[in-house]
């Protein structure tokens, strides 16, 4: 089995621990206080007490088996059950114990930031793998479904473990099998993410090869074994989508009937504002990406400059001004109300960042092996596909992904980013430190502002609209308290229980 990159593992078992260990520190020392000071202001918050902790509190209490016909969450019930399980074992977990579940969740985030870091840590070194996981680990997403309970953690845990055995390189089609079956874990985290079995076809395609970019490297050579990788790992990703179909009967919809009306699509503007948050947030990474801006020829300004003009049209075709009736609203969407409107479709501000985000894509990828670029480039291609199929375009699905995405490419890139032959100038070489020490501090500051200005949130049934006739509070006269709000930027009920 070869290894990601070759000539990329310069870090070691200590290097991978050592930044497993800060990752962790910095989502526990944001994440705790919240729990154990049992604060409940904001967005996570309110879908914690409201919907996800309920659910999971319900299958605690249920005998024999899961009822999952009509559940109050939205996505697949994978977390649910898995935190459900544990305090069905565990001891001291009763219905109420709230704290008890909640440091379950936060275990789930150590997890995740811990297996980011300890991979990270084994390319470029301790230092700057933890440099590369601190944004991702104070990211305001991330650090909210540590301190409170909500699925997004564990599924982009699942994200992670896929992303990072695509990128290893393999020959073996029984390995491509197995690979494809973490998707089926994943899908029952949340079911948008089955776009990571094109990550896996792509990865098997290739095998342990390493491919020129030409036809008959990409598509031909060796066709006899690429078909059986191929095949074996579209066998280990049949699960998954068997489990969607189970889900859909099941539902009568990708979701439960009582969310179906929420996220119907599509969104067109979704692929213009990811491309949005890879321009913002790249800034912070350029000091690794300046030395492939160095060394761009003719054809690699080439790529660059489709890049930024695919950006420009997806920001140009679809509507993306401020809209929260169309989802478009939270985050960085508030840019959008910067500057008068262009033929009262199109945001300025999405008009002149998206090209940007891609080309901040492009360079990533041309500092890549190609094999390495084809399997990122299916993830993101794969990731933007899922997510304009949904109605509400929110940053809280896109950020966690373009952090990951981008910590990974810059670990991979040829020569290794600890490289200092390829560094070129005092510039780069010092804002390849401060630039990510400074989008930390910017995350997890904005993280801090949500919940301080969020608003207080108390137990109580989920908001109106998610009403069904068979629960217990339906039919009463709680709905008129309620009133549609906007929590930690995105809209939502809000009101007395």
């Amino acid at each position: 089995m070869a290894s990601d990159v070759p000539g990329a593992q310069a870090g070691t078992r200590r290097d991978g621990l050592l930044a497993a260990g800060c990752a962790s520190a910095a989502l526990v020392a944001s994440a705790l206080p919240l729990i154990l000071l049992g604060v409940n202001r904001g967005r996570a918050a309110f879908d914690a007490l409201r919907y996800h902790l309920p659910e999971i509190r319900d299958l605690v209490t249920q005998t024999g088996g899961f009822d999952l016909s009509n559940p109050l969450t939205a996505t697949t019930p994978g977390y649910h059950l898995a935190i459900a399980s544990l305090a069905r074992i565990l001891p001291g977990f009763g219905e109420d114990a709230e704290l008890g579940f909640r440091l379950l969740s936060l275990a789930v985030g150590v997890v995740l930031v811990a297996s980011l870091g300890w991979w990270l840590g084994r390319r470029p070194g301790a230092a700057r793998g933890s440099l590369l996981a601190l944004p991702f680990a104070l990211s305001p997403y991330v650090v909210a479904s540590a301190a409170w309970n909500l699925p997004d953690n564990l599924a982009w845990l699942g994200v992670l473990l896929v992303l990072v055995l695509a990128l290893r390189a393999s020959d073996s089609p029984a390995r491509w099998m197995l690979v494809g079956l973490v998707t089926l874990p994943l899908v029952l985290t949340r079911q948008i993410h089955l776009w990571s079995a094109a990550v896996v076809w792509t990865a098997a395609w290739f095998g342990a090869a390493e491919p020129e970019l030409s036809s008959r490297s990409l598509l031909g050579a060796d066709l006899r074994a690429r078909l059986a990788r191929l095949g074996a790992a579209l066998a280990g990703t049949l699960p998954a989508f068997l489990a969607i179909a189970w889900f859909y009967r099941e539902w009568g919809g990708l979701t439960p009937s009582r969310f179906q009306g929420d996220h119907q699509g599509p969104n067109l503007a979704t692929p213009a504002f990811v491309l949005t948050q890879f321009a913002i947030l790249g800034v912070f990474f350029a000091g690794w990406l300046w030395p492939t801006v160095r060394g761009l020829g003719r054809r690699g300004w080439a790529f660059v400059a489709a890049a930024a003009l695919v950006g420009l049209v997806l920001a140009a075709v679809p509507e993306t001004t401020y809209d929260t009736d169309s989802g478009r609203f939270g985050g960085w969407w508030a840019l959008a109300k910067l500057g008068p409107e262009i033929a009262g479709r199109s945001s300025p501000a999405l008009l002149g960042l998206a090209p940007m985000g891609g080309a901040v894509v492009a360079v990533s990828l041309l500092g890549l092996p190609v094999r390495a670029r084809l399997v990122l480039l299916a993830a993101l291609a794969g990731f933007l596909a899922a997510q304009s199929s949904t109605s509400n375009s929110w940053q809280r699905y896109h950020e966690p992904l373009v952090l990951m995405w981008l910590a990974l490419g810059v670990a991979l890139a040829r020569g290794g980013p600890g490289s200092e032959a390829a560094l070129s100038g005092p510039v780069a070489r010092v804002w390849r430190w401060v630039g990510p020490i400074l989008l930390s501090a910017l995350l997890g500051g904005l993280g801090v502002r949500a919940v301080m200005t969020g608003g207080a949130v108390e137990p109580g049934p989920p908001s109106p609209e998610h009403w069904s006739p068979d629960d217990p509070w339906s039919g009463t006269e709680l709905g008129a308290d309620w009133d549609v709000g906007v929590v930690d930027g995105e809209q939502t009920r809000v009101g007395a229980p």
